[in-house]
């Protein structure tokens, strides 16, 4: 009776050890995807949950900064819940900049990250040549945009403007 006492006993351990781990709280697993469209101020990227863990996914997205190991405590978008892939539009970074950027996604059991990827935005405009009637303030000519970075970028904001007679031509940048 004594031994059978005992056998009962380490079954019962032997069957809540294993009850115990089936119910493993999981966070969610997921991918970080390329970073890509990077401008200067903006950049696109992603991820695709490639395990729920356990429990529904409620939120998923995008965490970057410009520190190593970003987190949903940094600047984050928000794109939806549930698995599967989604597309991540990041916004609001400066130009000339290292980011880190990884996928993240929120179940019952916390937040699971992708791999960390980094990009460096680009320090880009779109410029064109504008020259305007000094006494009408009308446009007489416009070239067309044409896309300048780094040191070109630089030259043409230092050029200023060059009148000859009634015409003053200048260059017009904007940040696509």
């Amino acid at each position: 009776m004594k031994c059978l006492k005992k056998l009962l006993v380490f079954c019962l351990f032997i069957l809540l050890g294993i009850l115990y781990t089936c119910d493993k709280k999981e966070v969610p697993t997921l991918m970080t995807t390329e970073v890509t469209e990077i401008t200067s101020n903006s950049a696109k990227s992603g991820g695709v949950v490639i395990n729920e863990g356990s429990g529904t996914i409620m939120t998923r997205g995008v965490c970057w900064s410009t520190d190593l190991t970003p987190t949903i405590d940094n600047d984050r978008t928000q794109d939806g819940a549930g698995a599967g892939t989604y597309i991540s539009n990041i916004s609001g970074l400066n130009d000339s900049t290292i980011y880190y950027v990884r996928a993240y996604a929120t179940n019952s059991e916390g937040t699971g990250y992708g791999m960390v990827m980094s990009f460096l935005t680009s320090n880009c405009m779109f410029c064109k040549m504008v020259t305007t009637n000094n006494i009408t303030d009308e446009v007489v000519s416009e070239g067309s945009e044409t896309k300048y970075c780094d040191a070109a970028l630089n030259a043409i904001k230092s050029a200023g403007s060059t009148t000859v007679g009634n015409l003053t031509t200048i260059w017009v940048c904007t940040d696509k």
